[in-house]
């Protein structure tokens, strides 16, 4: 027996055991995003990455604010690909009086699917993005969370269980 067969508990899970919740009441006081880690034990995503740094190695050089927003834009795609498994708490808001719309006396929920999904991290400003990706990298986040049981609805959609 290992003497360092504690250090299972550090290990973070992968596929929807591996998924936690993050709160975001940036967005709606209510907001949930359901995210995969964007550590090293997602190897889709880690793949994806790296690809993405090889195609950049021609870009080297001076940081400019275009390869900044470049980033921002690369990460939306990861998130999207990757990390983002699911919401709650997504209302649809009025835009004039910033309140959720009701319907019957009820919120309108905003259904997670692959396009609501992308149509979100488009309208997210850089540093809601900035937000996500940070919490996804952080392994603290993803160890010894309890783990996501109820079904997500949609939360395949996105390609990646």
């Amino acid at each position: 027996m290992s003497k360092f067969g504690f250090l299972k508990r550090t290990h973070i899970a992968t596929g929807r055991a591996g998924w936690r919740w993050m709160e975001l009441p940036e967005v709606t006081s209510e907001c949930r995003l359901l995210l995969a880690n964007a550590t090293q034990e997602n190897k889709a995503m880690l793949e994806e990455a790296l690809r993405i740094v090889e195609s950049r190695r021609s870009e080297r050089g001076s940081t400019t604010v275009s390869k900044f927003e470049k980033g921002v834009e690369r990460d939306k795609i990861l998130i999207h690909k990757h990390l983002l498994k699911g919401w709650e708490g997504m209302w649809e808001i009025d835009e004039e009086t910033g309140k959720p719309i009701l319907q019957d006396g009820e919120k309108v929920a905003i259904e997670f699917s692959s396009e609501n999904a992308w149509d979100f991290l488009e309208q997210c400003p850089g540093w809601i993005v900035t937000l996500i990706r940070d919490w996804a990298k952080d392994p603290e986040n993803f160890i010894d969370g309890p783990e996501v049981e109820e079904p997500i609805p949609h939360a395949n959609d996105l390609g990646n269980s």
